[in-house]
């Protein structure tokens, strides 16, 4: 039996099927490079994980995706809040999160908006300057310290690209909450103030002293 073919409209030539045409409706569309970009969520510049991520597949077996909210007892811990009463953490505690990074993954990089205040809790981080297509290695950092401390500035961008040494985990928190600590003034304000001061201090101290030592031995390129 002949199968009988659709009229065609008189004049007219069937053209190519619209792109994705053949698609099933019910299979799901592929999300829109936007919305990739948008998951970032709070996380620095969208990189990292966060611990309470219960989706996320730890890439270290010591890292769980189940740790505990972020108490102010858990910031008093930290050698910037040390000294700290919990009632005056409250606000920031409540805005803080536990963000893990893989070794060699990038935190954030140069000139990046930077809005983000951590301390880490374990591994390294090494903090490059780049000028063109050279760069240098100005400080590596460690547990107990303090990384975006610039982020307390106005329009603030980020002076140097962050990168992971092993396996990272960070204590991050947006440096607005922090910024409403210090504004309730008293004598925890006054501490923290001359704390951030201090660390910004030694912070370009060693950079001073980095790049000195990068003129004399001369400028690492592409790194």
């Amino acid at each position: 039996m002949r199968r009988r073919t659709p009229d065609r409209v008189p004049g007219r030539t069937p053209g190519p099927r619209p792109r994705g045409a053949d698609r099933r409706l019910d299979s799901p569309a592929a999300p829109d490079r936007r919305d990739r970009a948008n998951t970032n969520g709070a996380r620095a510049r969208g990189r990292g994980r966060s611990l309470s991520d219960r989706s996320a597949q730890p890439a270290d077996p010591q890292v769980t995706a189940s740790d505990p909210p972020v108490t102010p007892t858990d910031l008093g811990h930290l050698p910037l809040f040390e000294g700290v009463p919990d009632a005056e953490l409250l606000i920031l505690a409540a805005s803080a999160s536990r963000v893990a990074y893989a070794d060699g993954e990038t935190i954030f990089e140069q000139g990046d908006p930077a809005t983000t205040v951590m301390s880490i809790l374990r591994g390294q981080i090494v903090l490059r300057s780049a000028d063109g297509d050279r760069s240098t290695i100005v400080q590596t950092i460690g547990p107990g310290e303090l990384l975006g401390w610039s982020a307390l500035r106005d329009d603030a961008t980020t002076l140097t690209s962050a990168r992971a040494i092993g396996q990272v985990e960070v204590l991050a928190f947006p440096a607005e909450r922090l910024l409403d600590v210090l504004a309730t003034g008293g004598a925890s304000g006054r501490l923290l103030i001359r704390r951030l001061i201090g660390i910004a201090t030694t912070h370009l101290q060693a950079t001073r002293m980095q790049l000195h030592r990068a003129g004399r031995e001369g400028v690492i390129t592409g790194g």
